[in-house]
């Protein structure tokens, strides 16, 4: 890619950012977590992924798109369109099949029980055919990404509900 055209493209994203961070966001900021880092986590619909922390908000988004196409390759379309920012909390990207989603919480726990959350609703409230969810990265609050062991787990798969069965009683 031509080194004009990468700076056109950053240029475009970072005020795409800005405006964006003017108007949304997911940010955990209870607390005196104000003046901690800002940790910023993308993932592209590849399960390619990128993680940036930075005292701007911004650059941490900026950078972890970055990343997250170097990761990607050829294929690295899709960088930034699941993109969530935190300070001093987790950050969990999840492929279910074709699908990917981020959760955040303030603990793992809390990320974890957002993303079953989030499994259920694409299941069950967008009636989303989906492939068992994996877990592709965790970060935790202090930006970096948790063990390889983590990695491999994957979550629980909500079972497909059945037509209720009418039951016999016996007297």
């Amino acid at each position: 890619m031509m080194k004009s055209t990468l700076t056109s493209i950053l240029a475009t994203a970072a005020a795409t950012l800005v405006s964006l961070t003017a108007i949304t966001g997911n940010a955990h900021a209870a607390g005196d977590d104000w003046d901690k880092d800002w940790t910023a986590l993308t993932i592209s619909s590849t399960g390619a992924w990128g993680t940036q922390t930075s005292r701007s908000r911004v650059e941490a988004m900026m950078g972890a798109i970055i990343l997250c196409r170097e990761n990607a390759g050829a294929t690295g379309s899709g960088c930034g369109a699941h993109i969530t920012t935190v300070r001093a909390a987790w950050s969990v990207g999840y492929a279910c099949g074709s699908e990917t989603y981020i959760s955040t919480g303030a603990t793992y726990a809390e990320a974890s029980a957002a993303a079953v959350n989030r499994e259920i609703e694409l299941r069950q409230v967008e009636q989303i055919e989906i492939g068992a969810c994996r877990r592709l990265v965790a970060i935790g609050p202090d930006g970096k990404p948790a063990s390889q062991s983590m990695l491999s787990q994957v979550l629980p798969v909500i079972p497909d509900l059945t037509e209720p069965r009418a039951s016999r009683r016996r007297d």
